[in-house]
C-alpha cells in the first residue's frame, strides 16, 4: 500500500464509484450506510457511531470494496493481507472478520456489511451485488492513476537530491583542490 499524504478534513478528491454501490476516496471508503476511514481505521455505523478498527481489519474491508457484492476467495485475501502465510493467516482472517462484524453489529445470519460465502470466501454486502465489475475497472484505473503520480513524484524528488549531492560533491572537491 503506498504511503498517503495528510488531507484536510472533508476534502473529497478523486472519488471513485464502485458500481453505483460503493465510493472510495483517497482517504474514505463509503459503502451502503458505513463509512470506512483508511488512514486512521475508524469505522463509522448508519447511526454516526465510529469504532476503532485494527489496521488488518480496516485492510480487509478495503481488499473488499475493491470488488463489492463480489465474492473474494479466502486464499486471495490471506495473499493480499498475510502475503500468502497460510498458517497464520487461515486462522486470523477468522478473527478479523468476527472484529469486524463485532464492531459493526453485523449479524452472521443476515449480514449487512460482510457475507460469509461457504467454502469460498466472503463478500462486501451490497443492495445491489451485481454491480461490482464497473466498479473494479473504475477502482483499478484510479489506483494506477495514483500510483503512476506516486511513482513521478518519487522519480523527481531522488532527481533533485541526486543532483544536489553532485553539486555538494563538486562543491567539495572545488574547495579541496584550491
Amino acid at each position: 500500500m503506498l504511503p498517503t499524504p495528510k488531507r484536510a478534513e472533508g476534502d473529497e478528491w478523486d472519488y471513485l464509484k464502485l458500481g453505483g454501490i460503493c465510493k472510495m476516496s483517497f482517504m474514505q471508503i463509503k459503502c451502503g450506510d458505513f463509512s470506512l476511514d483508511t488512514l486512521r481505521h475508524v469505522l463509522t455505523d448508519p447511526s454516526g457511531r465510529e469504532a476503532q478498527l485494527s489496521p488488518l481489519a480496516s485492510q480487509l474491508l478495503q481488499e473488499l470494496a475493491k470488488r463489492p457484492g463480489q465474492t473474494f476467495e479466502r486464499s486471495e485475501l490471506v495473499q493480499a493481507l498475510w502475503r500468502g502465510d497460510w498458517l497464520v493467516g487461515d486462522p486470523a482472517l477468522n478473527r478479523v472478520v468476527s472484529e469486524i462484524r463485532k464492531i459493526a453489529g453485523d449479524n452472521k445470519k443476515a449480514p449487512s456489511l460482510i457475507q460469509t460465502v461457504p467454502r469460498r470466501g466472503y463478500r462486501l454486502v451490497t443492495e445491489h451485488a451485481q454491480a461490482g465489475v464497473d466498479g473494479t475497472i473504475q477502482l483499478d484505473r484510479g489506483l494506477e492513476r495514483l500510483e503512476r503520480l506516486w511513482r513521478l513524484a518519487l522519480q523527481t524528488l531522488l532527481t533533485i537530491v541526486g543532483a544536489l549531492v553532485l553539486l555538494v560533491g563538486i562543491a567539495l572537491i572545488a574547495r579541496h583542490l584550491r
